[in-house]
């Protein structure tokens, strides 16, 4: 993890810039807390050393940061390597084509459960707008985390 750090790269750039974007309302990932954010980054950058194919997606800070806070950084770790290599292969890549898979179910329940509710979001173009980041952060984006995680 450590000499991951050190390494110049595209994704521990855009690490670097998500930091501060993780969690900002939890005490463990402000500013002004050193050590969740330097668990966050030993963690996502461990993991764009180890996987270079998907290197870092900006939803993964948020979803590893809720994982730092129920467990240690190892296991945060291999909780995200199960999370994108296993149970979501298809999310945390350039193209996050399982993503978009899993949007269009949802547009398509949208439409059948809730016709005009998908009328008006149709109208509007926003429903794949807006749930892109739903899906990518697990929905703990739009969830109290303590909620979605059970």
């Amino acid at each position: 993890a450590e000499s991951s750090l050190m390494v110049k790269s595209l994704a521990n750039d855009e690490i670097e810039r998500d930091l501060h974007r993780s969690l900002p309302e939890h005490p463990a990932f402000q500013a002004n807390n050193k050590i969740g954010i330097e668990a966050l980054r030993r963690v996502l950058c461990a993991y764009a050393a180890r996987n270079p194919q998907i290197g870092y997606c900006q939803a993964m800070n948020i979803v590893t940061s809720v994982l730092l806070i129920y467990t240690n950084e190892e296991e945060a770790f291999w909780l995200l390597v199960a999370i994108c290599e296993r149970l979501l292969p298809d999310y945390y890549n350039t193209k996050v084509v399982g993503a978009l898979v899993d949007q269009g179910v949802m547009d398509h329940l949208v439409l059948t459960h809730l016709p005009d509710l998908h009328a008006k979001i149709s109208d509007l173009g926003m429903l794949n707008l807006i749930s892109l980041s739903w899906f990518l952060t697990l929905f703990l984006s739009v969830m109290p985390y303590h909620t979605a995680v059970y």
